[in-house]
This record gives structure tokens, C-alpha cells and sequence, in this order.
């Protein structure tokens, strides 16, 4: 199991900081170790907040990026489904705890990520810190059905993981996404519980591509300072 987990930390770099450990959890179709997050991991290095961790789940990475036509786009998540997605990130977050001692855990999800998150939130008592970017809670029939979307939760379940947060909460949206409606944002922070819990929509599509990588990653340091 050991192994295995290792296998899916696409990037952990020095820990220098062992009491606060950032973990981000990629979309549907990124890679860990996306432009964005190593962004945002450098910065959160440089100052100092937080061990980071780029992390991904066991699926076929190299596919999705020579995929050419929907079947091999397909094929390159192996039949898992949601539910394999969310045991798999419950299960680093166990391994992260027994190998690492770290007195906070961060989380930060994008996407099909930022659900991910919100549900697993209950899997460990030393979360302290969420960031979700466009967290998707609610599938409509413009989603591909592929088979990590199989078996996705109801709204409802998102929204009942969230209010049983107690920490930090900050969530962003772009303003141009056109993918995840900001709805569903808006959803989990009137759901969410937490005092301490921030709404911002920024400008941008629903990666924070390009020019709008640097509001991405300025969120960040404002979320876990």
C-alpha cells in the first residue's frame, strides 16, 4: 500500500515545514503537477507556509496526454469511479498522517478535486485549511459520462460534508467558466458552517489559464498564510 501510494505523489518536495502540509488534488483531466499548482507550491515554499505535495491518482496519465479520440481518452481511467477516486485521496490522507506526523493538513482541490475534498473532509481531525477552485458538486448532461463519474453523489452529500467543516474555507471561481457553473460554488459556502469561510469570483475560465494563473495562485497565499 506503501508503494503504491508513493507511486501517485507526482511531486513532494523537501519538508521543511513537517507541521503544516499542503496537499493538492488535480481535476478530472489534469495532471498533478499542472502549471498552476507548481505555481502556487513554489510560492507557498517561499514563504514558508507549508510542505506541498502534488499529488494524483492512479490512472493513466500518459494516455490522456497522447489521447487522440474519445475511446482512448476513456480508457485511460481504467474503469475507476468516483468512489475509487475518493478511497484513493481518503487513503493518502491516512498514509500522509502515519508517515509524516504533521500537526495541520491544507487541502487544495480544483474541479472534480474540489469534491473530492469536501468529502473528504472527515477523514482526518487535523484539516484545518481548504481551498477549492470551481469545485464541481452537481453533474448535468453536458459532463462525459466517463467512468470516474460514475456513481457521483447527490448535491446534497457535498453540501452536508461541507457544513461539518470547522476550519478555514476559501473557495474562487472564475468568472468566465464555462464548464462548472458558479453556482455550485455559491452553494457549498451558504452550506458551509465555518466563520471562517471566503467567496471570491475572479476573472478567468475555469483553469485559471494564462494571464489568470497569477490570481490562482495569489488566493493561495491569502488562503494559508
Amino acid at each position: 500500500m506503501q508503494q503504491a501510494l508513493e507511486s501517485k505523489i507526482v511531486s513532494l518536495q523537501q519538508i521543511e515545514y513537517p507541521s503544516n502540509f499542503l496537499i493538492f488534488v488535480q481535476g478530472s483531466w489534469e495532471v498533478g503537477d499542472n502549471e498552476r499548482n507548481v505555481a502556487a507550491s513554489k510560492r507557498i515554499k517561499e514563504k514558508g507556509l507549508a510542505s506541498t505535495l502534488l499529488y494524483e491518482s492512479s490512472r493513466d496519465w500518459s494516455a490522456l496526454q497522447r489521447a487522440s479520440t474519445r475511446d482512448e481518452w476513456i480508457s485511460a481511467f481504467r474503469d475507476k469511479n468516483y468512489q475509487d477516486e475518493l478511497a484513493e485521496l481518503n487513503a493518502l490522507l491516512r498514509y500522509i498522517n502515519a508517515q509524516y506526523l504533521p500537526k495541520e493538513i491544507f487541502l487544495s482541490g480544483s474541479s472534480f478535486g474540489g469534491g473530492l475534498v469536501a468529502l473528504a473532509l472527515d477523514s482526518a481531525p487535523n484539516i484545518s485549511k481548504v481551498f477549492l477552485s470551481c469545485p464541481q458538486i452537481h453533474l448535468d448532461d453536458s459532463v462525459e459520462r466517463v467512468s470516474i463519474y460514475r456513481d457521483f453523489p447527490d448535491t446534497k452529500n457535498f453540501l452536508e460534508a461541507i457544513s461539518r467543516f470547522h476550519g478555514r474555507l476559501h473557495i474562487i471561481h472564475g468568472n468566465e467558466d464555462n464548464i462548472v457553473p458558479l453556482e455550485q460554488s455559491f452553494a457549498l459556502y451558504n452550506a458551509a458552517t465555518t466563520p471562517y469561510k471566503r467567496l471570491v469570483v475572479l476573472p478567468g475560465n475555469h483553469s485559471f489559464s494564462g494571464m489568470n494563473k497569477e490570481n490562482y495562485v495569489q488566493e493561495h497565499l491569502v488562503a494559508f498564510r
